[in-house]
């Protein structure tokens, strides 16, 4: 059996959502019984090279760091294996020099095999040199126990806390302000919804990184400028995110093409987890496990009316509602769940190590 060792950085100053996939992916191999430990090189800047030749593993799994630590010197006969969590900016997030010389460590034997988060990069990197069959899918893993549907009593608790009227409708949006998931689409729609409706709202919940600032700002405008201050309510940065989810009546995800970060993006995986009606647009590799009325309502990107539409069915949904909710739920603990990605990293790690 291989003997796993995962290097991560604990450090979120890059993308947070990066951070928590490293994380599940060695839950996920914990459950799954994969002998493995892990070095986090932020917390061990100087240390972490000696810890790696004392734990001897078969395989180091690079997870969210550079391709450059796969030339470090490393214990004999060991195999490295990296995760590319970017699925579409590879080439436009870092200087063209820095970006072809982490595509080249891709193409190279310096790296023994190559993990993708989705089909569609693992097919891209072939196209530009990766050898074929060089590369896998592995899905992002999703804790399920943590991310899970809480009881109708525990709801209203929540809505009394956080100050959300308990006979409103609430419609959730979460994850970064910015065109790219289709914040401003939903305002839009939003108001063509409510109509001078005051039991509809919309919250809003967002990292307040330095990042989105313009955009907040930008957003405040609009809001302003359809009278719908009333209406929406800004949460901000939460911490206890199954939580905020399970106070939706639906969660908005109105992307207007594929994330550029993280595809699919984890918010929405952690939104049907957690037994939620969600409202998104087809793109990417959401077109691969999405299905509109059966564990989504889809509309089409950027489509405003259309969105609109989609909501109003979402908000409107009778018995229908349990039903795509649990479905949502069963896709993710089929697909996406610690156990399932833990047992395709166990075939992965015997695929590399020639057994």
């Amino acid at each position: 059996m291989a003997n796993v060792c995962f290097l991560f950085r604990s450090s979120t100053d890059k993308v947070e959502g990066h951070l928590r996939i490293s994380k599940n992916l060695i839950k996920s191999a914990l459950l799954t019984h994969i002998t493995s430990s892990s070095i986090d090189i932020h917390n061990r800047p100087l240390q972490w090279r000696w810890l790696l030749f004392r734990k001897k593993p078969s395989i180091i799994h690079l997870l969210n760091i550079p391709e450059f630590y796969a030339l470090q010197p490393r214990p004999s006969r060991a195999k490295i294996v990296k995760h590319v969590y970017y699925p579409y900016l590879f080439l436009r997030t870092q200087p063209r020099f820095v970006a072809y010389t982490r595509l080249n460590l891709l193409r190279s034997s310096v790296i023994d095999h190559v993990i993708c988060i989705n089909p569609y990069l693992a097919q891209y990197l072939e196209k530009v040199g990766v050898p074929k069959g060089k590369t896998s899918y592995v899905p992002p893993p999703i804790n399920t126990e943590h991310f899970r549907p809480l009881t109708d009593k525990h709801v209203s608790y929540l809505r009394h806390r956080y100050e959300l009227p308990a006979d409103s409708k609430i419609i959730l949006y979460t994850g970064q302000v910015e065109y790219l998931r289709g914040t401003f689409t939903l305002v839009e729609a939003f108001k063509e919804l409510v109509k001078g409706r005051s039991s509809i709202k919309l919250v809003i919940c967002h990292p307040e990184v330095r990042y989105e600032r313009v955009f907040m700002q930008r957003l405040v405008k609009l809001i302003k400028e359809l009278d719908l201050r009333e209406s929406i309510v800004m949460l901000g940065r939460q911490l206890n995110m199954n939580e905020i989810y399970n106070i939706a009546d639906c969660i908005a995800l109105p992307f207007t093409g594929p994330y550029l970060i993280t595809d699919p993006p984890l918010t929405l995986l952690e939104a049907m987890s957690a037994g939620r009606v969600v409202v998104t647009t087809p793109v990417g590799s959401l077109r691969e496990f999405l299905v509109d009325g059966y564990n989504a309502l889809l509309a089409n990107p950027g489509d405003v009316t259309g969105l609109s539409y989609a909501l109003q069915r979402a908000l409107s949904l009778g018995s229908e509602r349990k039903r795509m909710a649990e479905s949502a739920r069963k896709t993710i603990q089929e697909k996406f769940s610690l156990h399932v990605v833990g047992a395709k990293l166990r075939s992965l790690y015997h695929k590399v190590i020639g057994r």
